[in-house]
Protein backbone atom coordinates (compact mmCIF):
# COMPACT_ATOMS: atom_id res chain seq x y z
CA UNK A 1 0.00 0.00 0.00
CA UNK A 2 1.37 3.40 -0.97
CA UNK A 3 1.71 6.20 1.56
CA UNK A 4 -1.11 8.07 -0.16
CA UNK A 5 -3.39 5.04 -0.01
CA UNK A 6 -2.54 4.52 3.66
CA UNK A 7 -3.35 8.15 4.39
CA UNK A 8 -6.65 7.83 2.54
CA UNK A 9 -7.56 4.70 4.54
CA UNK A 10 -6.69 6.39 7.84
CA UNK A 11 -8.82 9.38 6.91
CA UNK A 12 -11.67 7.06 5.99
CA UNK A 13 -11.37 5.08 9.24
CA UNK A 14 -11.28 8.27 11.29
CA UNK A 15 -14.41 9.51 9.53
CA UNK A 16 -16.22 6.24 10.24
CA UNK A 17 -15.19 6.43 13.89
CA UNK A 18 -16.55 9.96 14.17
CA UNK A 19 -19.88 8.65 12.92
CA UNK A 20 -20.13 5.55 15.07
CA UNK A 21 -18.48 6.43 18.38
CA UNK A 22 -21.40 8.63 19.55
CA UNK A 23 -23.75 5.72 18.84
CA UNK A 24 -21.62 3.38 20.93
CA UNK A 25 -21.54 5.96 23.72
CA UNK A 26 -25.35 6.06 23.70
CA UNK A 27 -25.50 2.27 23.98
CA UNK A 28 -22.97 2.22 26.83
CA UNK A 29 -25.07 4.84 28.63
CA UNK A 30 -28.07 2.52 28.48
CA UNK A 31 -29.90 4.50 25.80
CA UNK A 32 -30.23 1.49 23.50
CA UNK A 33 -33.31 2.63 21.58
CA UNK A 34 -31.68 5.97 20.80
CA UNK A 35 -28.51 4.21 19.69
CA UNK A 36 -30.45 1.93 17.34
CA UNK A 37 -32.33 4.87 15.80
CA UNK A 38 -29.08 6.82 15.35
CA UNK A 39 -27.32 3.85 13.79
CA UNK A 40 -30.22 3.17 11.41
CA UNK A 41 -30.02 6.79 10.28
CA UNK A 42 -26.31 6.38 9.56
CA UNK A 43 -26.98 3.19 7.57
CA UNK A 44 -29.61 4.98 5.48
CA UNK A 45 -27.29 7.91 4.80
CA UNK A 46 -24.15 5.78 4.25
CA UNK A 47 -25.35 2.38 2.94
CA UNK A 48 -21.82 1.58 1.77
CA UNK A 49 -20.43 1.39 5.34
CA UNK A 50 -20.40 -2.25 6.54
CA UNK A 51 -19.10 -1.12 9.94
CA UNK A 52 -22.36 0.77 10.52
CA UNK A 53 -24.40 -2.32 9.62
CA UNK A 54 -22.23 -4.49 11.87
CA UNK A 55 -22.77 -2.10 14.78
CA UNK A 56 -26.49 -2.04 14.08
CA UNK A 57 -26.51 -5.83 14.25
CA UNK A 58 -24.76 -5.76 17.62
CA UNK A 59 -27.27 -3.22 18.93
CA UNK A 60 -30.19 -5.31 17.72
CA UNK A 61 -28.68 -8.31 19.50
CA UNK A 62 -28.50 -6.36 22.75
CA UNK A 63 -32.17 -5.49 22.29
CA UNK A 64 -33.01 -9.19 21.71
CA UNK A 65 -34.18 -8.40 18.17
CA UNK A 66 -32.48 -11.49 16.82
CA UNK A 67 -34.01 -11.54 13.32
CA UNK A 68 -33.01 -7.91 12.78
CA UNK A 69 -29.54 -8.62 14.18
CA UNK A 70 -29.03 -11.48 11.75
CA UNK A 71 -30.18 -9.37 8.80
CA UNK A 72 -27.81 -6.55 9.73
CA UNK A 73 -24.85 -8.88 10.24
CA UNK A 74 -25.49 -10.60 6.92
CA UNK A 75 -25.58 -7.28 5.10
CA UNK A 76 -22.41 -6.12 6.88
CA UNK A 77 -20.55 -9.25 5.76
CA UNK A 78 -21.86 -8.95 2.20
CA UNK A 79 -20.66 -5.35 2.02
CA UNK A 80 -17.02 -6.10 2.81
CA UNK A 81 -14.70 -6.05 -0.23
CA UNK A 82 -12.66 -9.23 -0.67
CA UNK A 83 -9.35 -7.53 0.06
CA UNK A 84 -10.51 -5.78 3.23
CA UNK A 85 -11.43 -8.74 5.40
CA UNK A 86 -10.05 -7.92 8.80
CA UNK A 87 -11.02 -8.37 12.42
CA UNK A 88 -14.49 -6.86 11.99
CA UNK A 89 -15.32 -9.26 9.16
CA UNK A 90 -14.51 -12.31 11.25
CA UNK A 91 -16.14 -10.78 14.32
CA UNK A 92 -19.40 -10.36 12.40
CA UNK A 93 -19.19 -13.95 11.23
CA UNK A 94 -18.73 -15.08 14.81
CA UNK A 95 -21.74 -13.05 15.95
CA UNK A 96 -23.79 -14.40 13.06
CA UNK A 97 -22.88 -17.99 13.94
CA UNK A 98 -23.94 -17.46 17.56
CA UNK A 99 -27.17 -15.74 16.51
CA UNK A 100 -28.07 -18.60 14.18
CA UNK A 101 -27.34 -21.07 16.97
CA UNK A 102 -29.55 -19.15 19.41
CA UNK A 103 -32.41 -19.46 16.95
CA UNK A 104 -31.83 -23.18 16.61
CA UNK A 105 -30.68 -22.71 13.00
CA UNK A 106 -27.43 -24.52 13.54
CA UNK A 107 -27.27 -25.77 9.97
CA UNK A 108 -27.23 -22.13 8.84
CA UNK A 109 -24.47 -21.41 11.35
CA UNK A 110 -22.33 -24.25 10.02
CA UNK A 111 -23.00 -23.27 6.38
CA UNK A 112 -22.08 -19.63 7.01
CA UNK A 113 -18.90 -20.62 8.81
CA UNK A 114 -17.93 -23.11 6.12
CA UNK A 115 -18.36 -20.42 3.43
CA UNK A 116 -16.15 -18.10 5.44
CA UNK A 117 -13.47 -20.79 5.74
CA UNK A 118 -13.72 -21.71 2.04
CA UNK A 119 -13.33 -18.08 1.00
CA UNK A 120 -10.29 -17.66 3.26
CA UNK A 121 -8.33 -20.94 2.92
CA UNK A 122 -5.78 -21.49 5.64
CA UNK A 123 -6.89 -18.43 7.61
CA UNK A 124 -6.77 -19.17 11.35
CA UNK A 125 -9.70 -16.90 12.20
CA UNK A 126 -11.91 -18.45 9.52
CA UNK A 127 -11.03 -21.96 10.66
CA UNK A 128 -11.78 -21.01 14.26
CA UNK A 129 -15.21 -19.66 13.25
CA UNK A 130 -15.98 -22.92 11.47
CA UNK A 131 -14.88 -24.83 14.57
CA UNK A 132 -17.13 -22.67 16.77
CA UNK A 133 -20.13 -23.42 14.57
CA UNK A 134 -19.39 -27.13 14.75
CA UNK A 135 -19.04 -26.95 18.53
CA UNK A 136 -22.39 -25.14 18.87
CA UNK A 137 -23.88 -27.80 16.59
CA UNK A 138 -22.87 -30.51 19.04
CA UNK A 139 -19.93 -31.81 16.99
CA UNK A 140 -16.93 -31.50 19.33
CA UNK A 141 -14.83 -34.04 17.40
CA UNK A 142 -15.00 -32.05 14.16
CA UNK A 143 -14.59 -28.81 16.12
CA UNK A 144 -11.40 -30.14 17.70
CA UNK A 145 -10.06 -30.94 14.21
CA UNK A 146 -10.77 -27.43 12.89
CA UNK A 147 -9.38 -25.70 15.97
CA UNK A 148 -6.21 -27.78 15.55
CA UNK A 149 -5.95 -26.61 11.94
CA UNK A 150 -6.38 -23.01 13.09
CA UNK A 151 -3.56 -23.42 15.60
CA UNK A 152 -1.37 -24.99 12.93
CA UNK A 153 -1.96 -21.88 10.81
CA UNK A 154 -1.28 -19.56 13.75
CA UNK A 155 0.23 -21.17 16.88
CA UNK A 156 -0.26 -17.93 18.83
CA UNK A 157 -3.98 -17.61 18.06
CA UNK A 158 -5.38 -17.74 21.58
CA UNK A 159 -9.04 -17.94 20.59
CA UNK A 160 -8.31 -21.20 18.75
CA UNK A 161 -6.35 -22.57 21.73
CA UNK A 162 -9.22 -21.80 24.08
CA UNK A 163 -11.73 -23.20 21.60
CA UNK A 164 -9.70 -26.40 21.35
CA UNK A 165 -9.85 -26.72 25.13
CA UNK A 166 -13.62 -26.18 25.07
CA UNK A 167 -14.06 -28.84 22.37
CA UNK A 168 -12.08 -31.31 24.46
CA UNK A 169 -14.06 -30.49 27.59
CA UNK A 170 -17.31 -30.95 25.66
CA UNK A 171 -16.05 -34.39 24.63
CA UNK A 172 -15.30 -35.26 28.24
CA UNK A 173 -11.53 -35.04 27.75
CA UNK A 174 -11.18 -33.21 31.06
CA UNK A 175 -7.45 -33.54 31.59
CA UNK A 176 -6.44 -32.00 28.25
CA UNK A 177 -9.28 -29.50 28.25
CA UNK A 178 -9.12 -28.05 31.75
CA UNK A 179 -5.75 -26.40 31.30
CA UNK A 180 -6.96 -24.22 28.44
CA UNK A 181 -10.12 -22.63 29.81
CA UNK A 182 -8.66 -19.29 30.90
CA UNK A 183 -10.95 -16.61 29.53
CA UNK A 184 -8.16 -14.32 28.37
CA UNK A 185 -5.27 -14.39 25.94
CA UNK A 186 -1.74 -14.61 27.38
CA UNK A 187 -1.18 -10.88 26.87
CA UNK A 188 -4.59 -10.02 28.33
CA UNK A 189 -3.96 -12.50 31.14
CA UNK A 190 -0.72 -10.73 32.04
CA UNK A 191 -2.55 -7.40 31.91
CA UNK A 192 -5.40 -8.71 34.04
CA UNK A 193 -2.96 -10.03 36.62
CA UNK A 194 -1.14 -6.72 36.66
CA UNK A 195 -4.40 -4.79 37.04
CA UNK A 196 -5.67 -7.12 39.74
CA UNK A 197 -2.33 -6.96 41.52
CA UNK A 198 -2.47 -3.17 41.55
CA UNK A 199 -6.21 -2.99 42.30
CA UNK A 200 -6.00 -5.42 45.21
CA UNK A 201 -2.58 -4.24 46.35
CA UNK A 202 -1.23 -7.77 46.00
CA UNK A 203 2.35 -8.49 47.00
CA UNK A 204 4.75 -10.89 45.40
CA UNK A 205 4.30 -12.95 42.24
CA UNK A 206 1.29 -14.69 40.79
CA UNK A 207 1.56 -18.33 41.82
CA UNK A 208 2.63 -20.80 39.12
CA UNK A 209 2.04 -23.98 41.13
CA UNK A 210 5.54 -24.24 42.62
CA UNK A 211 6.03 -25.56 46.16
CA UNK A 212 6.41 -22.79 48.76
CA UNK A 213 7.63 -24.38 52.01
CA UNK A 214 6.14 -22.54 55.00
CA UNK A 215 4.62 -20.06 52.54
CA UNK A 216 1.24 -18.34 52.36
CA UNK A 217 -0.93 -18.21 49.24
CA UNK A 218 -3.64 -15.62 48.84
CA UNK A 219 -6.41 -17.18 46.74
CA UNK A 220 -8.57 -14.48 45.14
CA UNK A 221 -12.15 -14.94 43.96
CA UNK A 222 -12.62 -13.51 40.46
CA UNK A 223 -15.38 -15.84 39.18
CA UNK A 224 -19.03 -16.46 39.91
CA UNK A 225 -20.23 -18.34 42.94
CA UNK A 226 -21.04 -21.51 41.02
CA UNK A 227 -17.55 -21.58 39.51
CA UNK A 228 -16.00 -21.24 42.96
CA UNK A 229 -18.13 -24.06 44.35
CA UNK A 230 -17.20 -26.29 41.41
CA UNK A 231 -13.52 -25.43 41.81
CA UNK A 232 -13.35 -26.00 45.57
CA UNK A 233 -12.36 -29.60 44.76
CA UNK A 234 -8.87 -28.27 43.91
CA UNK A 235 -8.15 -27.05 47.45
CA UNK A 236 -6.37 -30.25 48.61
CA UNK A 237 -4.00 -30.00 45.62
CA UNK A 238 -3.16 -26.39 46.46
CA UNK A 239 -2.57 -27.31 50.10
CA UNK A 240 -0.06 -29.99 49.09
CA UNK A 241 2.20 -27.28 47.64
CA UNK A 242 1.54 -24.32 49.91
CA UNK A 243 0.89 -24.94 53.63
CA UNK A 244 -1.11 -21.77 54.35
CA UNK A 245 -4.07 -20.67 52.20
CA UNK A 246 -5.94 -17.44 52.75
CA UNK A 247 -9.11 -17.19 50.69
CA UNK A 248 -10.50 -13.84 49.58
CA UNK A 249 -14.10 -14.88 49.11
CA UNK A 250 -17.73 -13.76 48.82
CA UNK A 251 -19.07 -13.56 52.40
CA UNK A 252 -22.11 -15.71 51.57
CA UNK A 253 -19.81 -18.59 50.52
CA UNK A 254 -17.55 -18.53 53.58
CA UNK A 255 -19.79 -20.47 56.01
CA UNK A 256 -20.04 -23.42 53.59
CA UNK A 257 -16.36 -23.40 52.60
CA UNK A 258 -15.29 -23.48 56.24
CA UNK A 259 -15.73 -27.25 56.07
CA UNK A 260 -12.52 -27.37 54.01
CA UNK A 261 -9.56 -27.82 56.38
CA UNK A 262 -7.12 -26.55 53.74
CA UNK A 263 -8.22 -22.92 54.20
CA UNK A 264 -6.44 -21.33 57.12
CA UNK A 265 -8.30 -18.04 56.98
CA UNK A 266 -11.07 -16.25 55.09
CA UNK A 267 -11.14 -12.57 54.23
CA UNK A 268 -13.62 -10.53 52.24
CA UNK A 269 -12.54 -9.71 48.70
CA UNK A 270 -13.39 -6.10 49.54
CA UNK A 271 -10.92 -5.96 52.44
CA UNK A 272 -7.23 -5.06 52.12
CA UNK A 273 -5.23 -8.19 51.27
CA UNK A 274 -3.43 -10.00 54.07
CA UNK A 275 0.30 -10.64 54.06
CA UNK A 276 1.19 -13.36 51.53
CA UNK A 277 4.10 -14.81 49.56
CA UNK A 278 2.19 -15.41 46.32
CA UNK A 279 -1.33 -14.99 45.01
CA UNK A 280 -3.60 -16.83 42.59
CA UNK A 281 -6.78 -15.83 40.84
CA UNK A 282 -9.48 -18.48 41.12
CA UNK A 283 -9.89 -18.53 37.32
CA UNK A 284 -6.29 -19.79 36.98
CA UNK A 285 -6.61 -22.77 39.34
CA UNK A 286 -7.59 -25.32 36.67
CA UNK A 287 -4.70 -24.27 34.43
CA UNK A 288 -2.20 -24.65 37.29
CA UNK A 289 -3.41 -28.21 37.89
CA UNK A 290 -3.98 -29.23 34.28
CA UNK A 291 -2.04 -32.46 34.83
CA UNK A 292 -3.96 -33.45 37.96
CA UNK A 293 -5.49 -36.92 38.25
CA UNK A 294 -9.14 -36.22 37.58
CA UNK A 295 -10.43 -39.38 39.21
CA UNK A 296 -9.58 -37.87 42.58
CA UNK A 297 -11.02 -34.46 41.67
CA UNK A 298 -14.42 -35.86 40.69
CA UNK A 299 -15.35 -37.45 44.01
CA UNK A 300 -18.27 -36.03 45.98
CA UNK A 301 -19.15 -34.79 48.45
CA UNK A 302 -16.29 -32.37 48.89
CA UNK A 303 -18.42 -29.79 50.71
CA UNK A 304 -20.62 -30.49 53.73
CA UNK A 305 -22.90 -28.14 55.70
CA UNK A 306 -22.43 -27.86 59.49
CA UNK A 307 -24.35 -30.70 61.22
CA UNK A 308 -25.96 -28.32 63.72
CA UNK A 309 -27.30 -26.23 60.84
CA UNK A 310 -28.67 -29.34 59.13
CA UNK A 311 -30.53 -30.25 62.32
CA UNK A 312 -31.84 -26.71 62.69
CA UNK A 313 -33.19 -26.71 59.16
CA UNK A 314 -34.81 -30.11 59.65
CA UNK A 315 -36.91 -28.60 62.42
CA UNK A 316 -37.77 -25.55 60.34
CA UNK A 317 -38.69 -27.59 57.27
CA UNK A 318 -40.92 -29.87 59.34
CA UNK A 319 -42.92 -26.77 60.14
CA UNK A 320 -43.14 -25.67 56.49
CA UNK A 321 -43.86 -28.84 54.51
CA UNK A 322 -45.62 -32.10 55.20
CA UNK A 323 -43.75 -35.37 55.53
CA UNK A 324 -43.17 -37.29 52.33
CA UNK A 325 -40.97 -37.09 49.26
CA UNK A 326 -39.51 -33.59 49.50
CA UNK A 327 -38.22 -31.74 46.45
CA UNK A 328 -36.56 -28.34 46.34
CA UNK A 329 -36.88 -26.27 43.17
CA UNK A 330 -34.91 -23.27 41.91
CA UNK A 331 -36.11 -21.42 38.82
CA UNK A 332 -33.75 -18.46 38.53
CA UNK A 333 -30.13 -17.51 39.11
CA UNK A 334 -28.32 -14.20 39.53
CA UNK A 335 -29.79 -11.73 37.02
CA UNK A 336 -26.34 -10.16 36.62
CA UNK A 337 -25.06 -13.30 34.90
CA UNK A 338 -24.64 -12.79 31.15
CA UNK A 339 -26.51 -16.03 30.42
CA UNK A 340 -29.34 -15.40 32.84
CA UNK A 341 -31.92 -14.65 30.13
CA UNK A 342 -31.23 -18.10 28.68
CA UNK A 343 -30.95 -20.15 31.87
CA UNK A 344 -33.60 -18.69 34.20
CA UNK A 345 -37.37 -19.22 33.98
CA UNK A 346 -40.45 -18.13 35.89
CA UNK A 347 -41.96 -20.48 38.48
CA UNK A 348 -44.97 -20.99 36.19
CA UNK A 349 -42.70 -23.11 33.98
CA UNK A 350 -42.60 -25.68 36.80
CA UNK A 351 -46.40 -26.15 36.65
CA UNK A 352 -46.21 -29.68 35.11
CA UNK A 353 -43.69 -30.67 37.79
CA UNK A 354 -45.71 -29.17 40.65
CA UNK A 355 -48.71 -31.19 39.45
CA UNK A 356 -46.97 -34.51 40.16
CA UNK A 357 -48.83 -36.13 43.09
CA UNK A 358 -47.17 -37.44 46.21
CA UNK A 359 -44.47 -34.73 46.35
CA UNK A 360 -43.90 -31.96 48.87
CA UNK A 361 -42.26 -29.04 47.09
CA UNK A 362 -40.32 -26.11 48.49
CA UNK A 363 -38.78 -23.21 46.59
CA UNK A 364 -35.08 -22.50 47.13
CA UNK A 365 -34.91 -19.04 45.62
CA UNK A 366 -32.62 -16.47 47.20
CA UNK A 367 -33.70 -13.76 44.75
CA UNK A 368 -37.48 -14.02 44.62
CA UNK A 369 -39.23 -11.13 42.90
CA UNK A 370 -42.72 -10.15 44.15
CA UNK A 371 -44.47 -11.57 41.06
CA UNK A 372 -42.86 -14.96 41.62
CA UNK A 373 -43.66 -14.91 45.31
CA UNK A 374 -47.30 -14.13 44.49
CA UNK A 375 -47.50 -17.07 42.10
CA UNK A 376 -45.90 -19.37 44.67
CA UNK A 377 -48.48 -18.32 47.26
CA UNK A 378 -51.25 -18.90 44.74
CA UNK A 379 -50.20 -22.52 44.12
CA UNK A 380 -49.29 -23.20 47.75
CA UNK A 381 -45.53 -23.39 47.22
CA UNK A 382 -43.49 -22.35 50.28
CA UNK A 383 -40.38 -20.41 49.26
CA UNK A 384 -37.13 -19.95 51.15
CA UNK A 385 -35.56 -16.65 50.18
CA UNK A 386 -34.34 -14.16 52.77
CA UNK A 387 -34.14 -17.03 55.25
CA UNK A 388 -31.11 -18.33 53.32
CA UNK A 389 -28.40 -16.19 54.85
CA UNK A 390 -25.53 -18.07 53.22
CA UNK A 391 -24.80 -21.07 51.02
CA UNK A 392 -24.35 -23.11 54.21
CA UNK A 393 -28.07 -22.60 54.81
CA UNK A 394 -28.81 -23.67 51.25
CA UNK A 395 -26.73 -26.83 51.67
CA UNK A 396 -28.34 -27.58 55.04
CA UNK A 397 -31.80 -27.31 53.49
CA UNK A 398 -30.77 -29.67 50.70
CA UNK A 399 -29.49 -32.21 53.23
CA UNK A 400 -33.11 -32.55 54.37
CA UNK A 401 -34.57 -33.02 50.89
CA UNK A 402 -34.89 -36.07 48.69
CA UNK A 403 -34.21 -34.26 45.41
CA UNK A 404 -33.19 -30.83 44.13
CA UNK A 405 -34.38 -29.60 40.71
CA UNK A 406 -32.65 -26.44 39.53
CA UNK A 407 -31.80 -24.39 36.50
CA UNK A 408 -28.10 -23.89 35.78
CA UNK A 409 -27.34 -21.63 38.74
CA UNK A 410 -25.15 -21.75 41.84
CA UNK A 411 -27.79 -23.81 43.65
CA UNK A 412 -27.15 -26.83 41.40
CA UNK A 413 -23.42 -26.57 42.14
CA UNK A 414 -24.10 -26.59 45.89
CA UNK A 415 -26.29 -29.66 45.46
CA UNK A 416 -23.71 -31.42 43.31
CA UNK A 417 -20.75 -30.55 45.54
CA UNK A 418 -22.57 -31.83 48.63
CA UNK A 419 -23.52 -35.06 46.86
CA UNK A 420 -27.29 -34.55 46.88
CA UNK A 421 -29.55 -36.11 44.21
CA UNK A 422 -29.92 -33.28 41.71
CA UNK A 423 -31.66 -32.68 38.41
CA UNK A 424 -30.22 -29.72 36.50
CA UNK A 425 -32.15 -28.06 33.68
CA UNK A 426 -29.90 -26.80 30.89
CA UNK A 427 -30.46 -24.16 28.23
CA UNK A 428 -29.16 -24.81 24.72
CA UNK A 429 -26.32 -24.55 23.93
CA UNK A 430 -25.13 -25.11 27.50
CA UNK A 431 -21.91 -24.01 29.15
CA UNK A 432 -18.77 -26.09 28.58
CA UNK A 433 -18.94 -27.86 31.92
CA UNK A 434 -22.05 -29.84 30.94
CA UNK A 435 -20.42 -31.56 27.92
CA UNK A 436 -22.52 -32.63 24.91
CA UNK A 437 -25.56 -34.86 24.71
CA UNK A 438 -25.13 -36.56 28.09
CA UNK A 439 -27.62 -37.00 30.89
CA UNK A 440 -24.83 -37.29 33.45
CA UNK A 441 -21.81 -35.17 34.28
CA UNK A 442 -18.43 -36.33 35.58
CA UNK A 443 -18.19 -33.20 37.71
CA UNK A 444 -21.15 -34.21 39.87
CA UNK A 445 -21.87 -37.97 39.95
CA UNK A 446 -25.23 -37.54 41.75
CA UNK A 447 -26.60 -35.18 39.10
CA UNK A 448 -28.88 -35.86 36.13
CA UNK A 449 -29.10 -33.38 33.25
CA UNK A 450 -32.22 -32.37 31.34
CA UNK A 451 -31.41 -30.49 28.14
CA UNK A 452 -33.39 -28.18 25.91
CA UNK A 453 -33.83 -29.87 22.51
CA UNK A 454 -33.32 -26.46 20.89
CA UNK A 455 -32.65 -22.91 22.13
CA UNK A 456 -35.52 -21.53 24.21
CA UNK A 457 -37.52 -24.78 24.23
CA UNK A 458 -38.31 -25.17 27.93
CA UNK A 459 -41.68 -26.93 27.65
CA UNK A 460 -40.20 -30.31 26.59
CA UNK A 461 -37.72 -30.07 29.46
CA UNK A 462 -40.40 -29.65 32.12
CA UNK A 463 -42.54 -32.36 30.57
CA UNK A 464 -39.58 -34.75 30.79
CA UNK A 465 -38.87 -33.72 34.38
CA UNK A 466 -42.51 -34.22 35.39
CA UNK A 467 -42.55 -37.70 33.86
CA UNK A 468 -39.24 -38.65 35.48
CA UNK A 469 -40.40 -37.33 38.85
CA UNK A 470 -43.65 -39.30 38.71
CA UNK A 471 -41.62 -42.44 37.98
CA UNK A 472 -39.21 -41.64 40.82
CA UNK A 473 -42.03 -41.18 43.32
CA UNK A 474 -43.77 -44.35 42.18
CA UNK A 475 -40.55 -46.28 42.78
CA UNK A 476 -40.12 -45.08 46.37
Amino acid sequence: MTAAAAADRKYFNDAVARLLVPVMDQARAGRLSEAIDACRAIVRKHPHLPNARGLLGALYEQAERIDDAISAMESAIAGVPGGARGANFFGWHKNLIILYARQGRRDRAVSAARRCADCNPGDAAALAQFALALLLNGEPDRAEEQYSLALAADPNFFEAARGLAMARLNKGDLMRGAGGISTLSPSDLALRRMVQSHKLNLRGPAWDGAHIPNGTLYLVSDLGRGDIIQGARYLPLIRERVPHIIFGCFPELTPLLRCRPEIARFVSIDDPPPSHDAWLLWSDVAAVFAEAAFDTLLRVPYLTPPPALVAEWKTRLDGLVKPGFRVGITWAGDPANENDRHRSVRPQSFAPVLAVPGVQFIGIQKRCIPEDRAYAAQVGLPVLSDELESFADTAAVMANLDLIISVDASVCHVAGATGRPTWTLLFDPPEWRWLVGRQDTPWYPTMRLFRQPRPGAWAPVFESVAKALAERVAAT
